[in-house]
């Protein structure tokens, strides 16, 4: 470890801003909704590494746009990763593999 710690470079800092908890990766929410305001959580791995969350304020808005927001938001992600998959799929399916020794 020591060895290693002089050479580690730190991550990047940046604000993420107003977001929601739903619009937080899976393993950061529970951190967002059980964490002090001001105090930095854990180490949390996530898919795009590891880092360190602040929550540095807790507001409401009106619920009824956030919420309908965020299910189209969420609607339309789904239907495009859905498009995705099919294509993929599609794309294996039409490959072709030729081996020749």
């Amino acid at each position: 470890m020591n060895t290693v710690a002089p050479d580690a470079k730190p991550g990047v800092h940046r604000s993420l801003g107003n977001v929601l908890v739903n619009d937080l990766p899976v393993e950061v929410q529970p951190f967002a909704l059980n964490q002090p305001i001001g105090e930095p959580s854990p180490p949390v791995r996530t898919a795009r590494g590891i880092g360190i969350y602040v929550v540095c304020n807790r507001g409401g808005g009106d619920d009824a746009a956030l919420s309908r927001v965020s299910v189209a938001d969420r609607l339309g992600r789904q239907r495009l990763d859905t498009l995705a998959r099919g294509y993929l799929s599609d794309l294996r399916r039409a490959a072709v593999i030729d081996i020749r020794l």
